[in-house]
């Protein structure tokens, strides 16, 4: 998905995005994706950067902080717990079930 260089938040395109997502829609504040109830506050990546999404304004959409906070937290652990079923996996040669990201959806909270 991506060129192998690594992308990052911090980018002119990232803020220039960022600030098309969370722009108001005819005078009303944009509400977060996922809540749908609290006023947008910040940029999420539908994709996350480490699974090859991107700046572009197609792979973000407002969200509120708590909205943010709770889907990044989560996406954290599911990694985490996916690396660590992958070593146990390939220290018993079990490399047959390795497990990836595509379970997590790019609509979903996971």
């Amino acid at each position: 998905m991506t060129s192998g260089k690594r992308v990052s938040r911090s980018t002119n395109e990232y803020r220039k995005n960022r600030a098309k997502v969370l722009a108001p829609d005819n005078g009303e504040p944009v509400l977060c994706h996922w809540c749908q109830r609290a006023p947008a506050v910040e940029a999420d990546h539908l994709i996350e950067i480490d699974r090859g999404g991107s700046n572009d304004v197609t792979n973000l959409v407002g969200s509120c902080a708590k909205c943010n906070n709770a889907r990044g937290h989560k996406y954290q652990a599911a990694k985490k717990k996916i690396a660590k079923q992958n070593k146990l996996n390939a220290e018993s040669g079990d490399s047959q079930n390795e497990i990836s990201f595509k379970f997590l959806d790019s609509e979903s909270q996971f």
